[in-house]
C-alpha cells in the first residue's frame, strides 16, 4: 500500500504557533509606537515643510464661495488633503507646502487620510507620464469634460470627476465602472502587450 500524502502543517507545534503570534504583535505594537510618536511630533509643530504631489483635484462651492480640494502625496509618503482658494490648475504638479497640523487631527486620521490647512509657497509641473499623455489624448476626443472623465475612468482606472460620480453612485451603478475599469486595464495591458511583441 503507498502512503497516503498528508498536508504538511504550518506549524508543527503549538509552542511554534504561539512564539510567531506573538512576534508579529510585538512588531504591530512596536510600529504603532514609532507612529505614534511621530504623530505627536507632527501636531506639536506650530507649521512643517513638505513637497507633494498632487494625486487629484476637484472644485467645491461653500457659501457662494468656490474654492479647490487637493489630494496629496508627500514625500515622507503622506497623504492627506488640503484646499486652496487659487483658480489655476494643479493637475501635474509638485507643491511645497507650509502645512499647519493641530490637534483636532487623530491619530487614526493621520494613519489614513486627514484634512491639513496649508498655504502654497512653490510649484512645479511634473513632466508627463505615458500613462498622463494617453489621459490627455482621450480628453482631447471629447468636449465634455465628465464625457472625457468617464472613459478615462474606464479604460485607465482613474478617479471620476466628483459631479459624475455623484451621478453614478446615485443610479446605483459605481461598482459596475470600477469593474469595468479593472478588467479594461488588465484587457488593453494584454493587448498593448501582444502588439508591442509582434510589431
Amino acid at each position: 500500500m503507498g502512503m497516503a500524502l498528508e498536508k504538511p502543517k504550518l506549524f508543527p507545534q503549538r509552542k511554534t504557533f504561539f512564539w510567531f503570534v506573538s512576534s508579529v504583535i510585538l512588531l504591530i505594537i512596536l510600529r504603532l509606537i514609532f507612529l505614534y510618536q511621530n504623530y505627536q511630533a507632527f501636531i506639536s509643530k506650530p507649521f512643517y515643510y513638505t513637497n507633494a504631489t498632487v494625486i487629484t483635484s476637484y472644485e467645491k462651492t461653500k457659501h457662494d464661495k468656490r474654492y479647490q480640494v487637493l489630494k496629496l502625496k508627500s514625500e515622507e509618503g503622506f497623504t492627506f488633503y488640503t484646499t486652496t482658494h487659487r483658480k489655476e490648475s494643479f493637475n501635474h504638479k509638485r507643491l511645497r507646502l507650509q502645512l499647519f497640523p493641530n490637534e483636532s487631527i487623530s491619530f487614526k486620521e493621520y494613519l489614513g487620510t486627514c484634512y491639513i490647512k496649508s498655504k502654497i509657497k512653490h510649484q512645479e509641473i511634473l513632466p508627463l507620464t505615458q500613462k498622463e499623455t494617453l489621459l490627455r489624448y482621450v480628453n482631447a476626443q471629447h468636449k465634455n469634460a465628465a464625457l472625457a472623465s468617464f472613459y478615462n475612468a474606464i479604460f485607465f482606472a482613474t478617479p471620476i470627476d466628483k459631479k459624475l460620480r455623484d451621478e453614478i453612485a446615485l443610479l446605483g451603478v459605481s461598482h459596475l465602472v470600477a469593474l469595468s475599469g479593472f478588467h479594461l486595464g488588465i484587457l488593453w495591458g494584454l493587448v498593448y502587450g501582444f502588439f508591442t511583441v509582434v510589431l
